[in-house]
């Protein structure tokens, strides 16, 4: 079967890199649609494409399979949530918050956007999301918002009873006041109109589209999504596509596994940037490829430079400096260099082993290397520090569910409610 016109297609229309998804895929696309139509011949389906614009429709529901399940990544929904009572409810705007989820497959994303969100405290007039697709089956199944096993995926069972109401089929249906603020569209992000007319966003998920997208149409979303996120708004991005953001110049965002990006780096220096030039915290890097002098700056180390862990003061660190190398440490670990960021984190948690900060990020780290006990033993340590640690009570939730210990999951995230509601968390 000759694919290449095909392909050209998909290339012109969505941006679609075949390789990301391979030939034979495509093959099988054209020929589950030749059964659908009843043609024996394979060699007519590009004429069919080219005239109907429906026939197009319906191979690009068949080619754009979508995976995803609740919760996918639940740090990025954990750092939503911080953003949104932390950052956007205290700045007074009085207008709901507005997110953006492309592409929102069959519904599991932008659905956990609002459980999320109002798990967390806000109630479903305080926000709005808006869900995009390409696929028009997919859309359809979004819109009715039930669910099998498959989207459940890590989620434990009282997660299913607490948001979802059982049907006699075995399946289940998001409960309506989660699926309330929630708006399904057809849409194209690399398309010149893409979301023409809306009002900026104040969030944008637009995870594991990038990477099967050509280098121009990459070039595209990525400029669809500066022009309909508002400016400084966040952008959620999935974990192997950082690096086509950094190269456009937004900003990272230094939470380890959020995998978040600034639309435009703030008009002012945060107070943590303000406390760094004030300090001039002096970081020793390692020697550099080639023997090249060491260099010292406060910012992280370029990617390409193999620095050595900054040397900590022989006298206990001061609090700005050491906030400095706690934000170096998450740098470090954004970057996937995490022995790096695991050494530093152990050199500020000996220098001072009853501040949580640095044990938490060794909790991340750890479990970001798969080492699931030395997590959990960090992520302990933390909240007998500090109780009413909410991040620290929903990674350990998460572990936990992993080791099937449901209830006391759920023990863990009541108390981490409570504690981003008036910062206390009772044992």
């Amino acid at each position: 079967m000759n694919t290449a016109a095909i392909e050209s297609l998909l290339r012109r229309e969505i941006g679609l890199d075949i390789d990301s998804i391979g030939v034979i895929c495509c093959e099988t696309a054209v020929r589950a649609r030749l059964a659908a139509l009843g043609v024996a011949d394979a060699d007519r389906y590009p004429e069919i494409l080219a005239a109907s614009r429906e026939e197009l429709d319906r191979f690009i529901d068949e080619i754009t399979v979508p995976e995803t399940w609740f919760l996918r990544n639940v740090e990025q929904f954990n750092h939503l949530t911080s953003y949104a009572i932390g950052e956007f409810l205290p700045a007074g705007l009085n207008r709901p918050l507005r997110l953006l989820s492309v592409p929102c497959s069959t519904g599991e994303e932008p659905y956990s956007i609002a459980i999320a969100l109002m798990d967390a405290g806000l109630n479903a007039s305080s926000f709005h999301v808006d869900a995009v697709d390409i696929n028009q089956r997919s859309l359809r199944k979004a819109r009715e918002a039930v669910y099998g096993g498959g989207s459940f995926r890590e989620r434990a069972p009282l997660f299913r009873e607490r948001f979802f109401m059982g049907l006699p089929n075995g399946r289940f249906r998001l409960r309506p006041e989660f699926a309330a603020p929630v708006r399904f569209l057809h849409g194209n992000l690399i398309a010149p109109d893409f979301l023409r007319g809306e009002p900026p966003y104040d969030v944008a998920f637009c995870r594991n589209l990038l990477i099967y997208l050509e280098r121009p149409a990459q070039e595209a979303a990525l400029a669809a999504l500066r022009r309909v996120v508002c400016k400084h708004g966040l952008i959620f991005v999935g974990h192997a596509e950082t690096t086509a953001l950094v190269e456009k110049n937004f900003e990272a965002v230094r939470t380890p596994h959020a995998f978040a990006y600034r639309n435009a780096p703030p008009v002012r220096p945060t107070p943590l940037a303000e406390r760094r030039a004030a300090s001039k915290v002096s970081v020793r890097a390692g020697p550099l490829a080639g023997g090249q002098p060491t260099a010292t700056s406060a910012s992280p180390p370029p990617p390409h430079a193999p620095a050595a862990t900054p040397e900590l003061p022989r006298a206990a660190v001061r609090t700005d400096e050491r906030e400095a190398l706690l934000a170096l440490a998450e740098s470090l670990a954004d970057q996937g260099r995490l022995a790096e960021a695991e050494n530093l984190c152990g050199k500020l948690a000996q220098e001072d082993p009853m501040e949580p900060h640095a044990l938490f990020l060794l909790g991340i780290i750890a479990r970001a290397k798969g080492d699931l006990p030395a997590a959990e033993a960090c992520l302990r340590k933390v909240l007998y520090l500090d109780a009413a640690h909410p991040d620290a009570l929903l990674h350990l939730a998460f572990l936990l569910e992993r080791q099937g210990q449901f209830d006391a999951a759920e023990r863990l995230r009541d108390r981490g409610r409570r504690a981003r509601h008036d910062g206390k968390a009772t044992p």
